[in-house]
């Protein structure tokens, strides 16, 4: 695997995917809670590369809970917390209208729970919106119950988001360059 990345058209390439770390077979060695969890995360990260508004709500639970505590605000006490499966739905629906294109995270690392209910996964984010590019780091968190995710808490650099999306920082200005 090449352990440098280029990044040609404005995306990190040389990496493996979210997608591809979760394509294939090799979550056959998995089972009960486990393997569901991994299926239903693989499910979210093609619809994420697809931008299949469709296939992501499928993968939701009724009462889905998206969190995003890091925002630019710079305080701890307020995020953004969207709740039910509508909301979540119009919630990723909207990114996908601000993104050029998502390929998932890049060299990911994957942690899984004992009883397979939490997973995290860490990675390079790269992206553009609104003409710029984006690349952040991620952890991203997902909370399983049989095959649907119930909780999917996203951590990221609000600097970069807020440079990305064009919004203020502590309300106060917006950054024109990183």
């Amino acid at each position: 695997m090449n352990t440098s990345a280029t990044t040609g058209s404005g995306l990190v390439s040389g990496y493996p995917t979210t997608a591809e770390l979760l394509d294939g077979d090799w979550t056959s060695a998995f089972s009960g809670q486990h393997a569901a969890s991994l299926r239903v995360i693989a499910q979210w990260w093609s619809a994420i590369v697809a931008k299949d508004i469709d296939l992501i709500t499928a993968t939701m639970a009724e009462d889905m809970v998206i969190e995003l505590p890091f925002d630019e605000s710079g305080r701890s006490e307020t995020f953004r917390r969207i709740e039910g499966k509508a909301q979540c739905a119009a919630f990723m629906g909207r990114a996908y209208e601000l993104e050029r294109q998502h390929l998932g995270a890049h060299n990911p690392e994957l942690t899984m729970s004992v009883d397979g209910t939490v997973v995290f996964i860490e990675g390079l984010g790269d992206t553009a919106v609104k003409g710029r590019v984006y690349r952040n780091r991620y952890v991203f968190r997902f909370l399983c119950a049989g095959d649907k995710i119930t909780h999917y808490r996203q951590y990221h650099n609000p600097i970069i988001s807020a440079y990305a999306f064009r919004r203020q920082i502590a309300g106060k200005f917006e950054p024109e360059s990183l």
